[in-house]
């Protein structure tokens, strides 16, 4: 992917500001709230604005987030494609006799199936995975400024979804070997 990874770094860079994107809502929203309790001289003209913001920021973070899929997919089949090329090519340089003897049903894994795992590496794991590890960090963040007693309670929430979360992967990669 080493020719692709402008892409991929503007793949990351856009789906990094989705996410950003996507949790201005929620502060716009807390705002809100605030204003309510607070001030309870909320304005219909205030009300307007903040809900033409949140409609804005969700529009923007689902554009962002498509822009960037697009930046991945296209250097991860890219690569996907290029490393096709080289495997076919190493194939026609094979004895008919080493193809025979593995089976070609080894092969079609390997040039279909292996190479096309590479795929969700390049395509989501790559881009999307570190600017989602980074949103709750910021959300975190911002909840702790917030109300550290709200912020400790999504840490805990957020503890027991990823144990499940863990369990049903265990779970799931012991029956691939069987589906495979």
């Amino acid at each position: 992917a080493q020719e692709y990874k402008n892409k991929i770094y503007l793949a990351f860079f856009l789906i990094l500001l989705s996410v950003i994107a996507g949790i201005a809502p929620y502060l716009i929203t807390y705002d809100i709230i605030i204003n309510f309790v607070e001030n309870s001289t909320v304005t219909p003209a205030y009300l307007l604005v903040m809900a033409v913001s949140v409609g804005f920021f969700l529009w923007l973070r689902s554009f962002l987030h498509t822009k960037g899929l697009e930046a991945s997919h296209e250097a991860a089949y890219d690569t996907l494609m290029g490393m096709r090329i080289k495997f076919a090519k190493k194939m026609t340089k094979l004895p008919l006799g080493n193809i025979s003897e593995k089976g070609t049903g080894s092969y079609k894994k390997n040039f279909v199936d292996d190479i096309e795992s590479i795929e969700l590496i390049l395509a989501h794991l790559i881009p999307e995975g570190l600017p989602y590890v980074i949103a709750p960090i910021i959300v975190y963040i911002i909840l702790f400024i917030l109300d550290w007693r709200l912020a400790l309670l999504s840490i805990a929430s957020g503890l027991i979804g990823m144990v499940t979360v863990m369990f049903m992967i265990k779970g799931g990669l012991k029956k691939m070997d069987t589906y495979y």
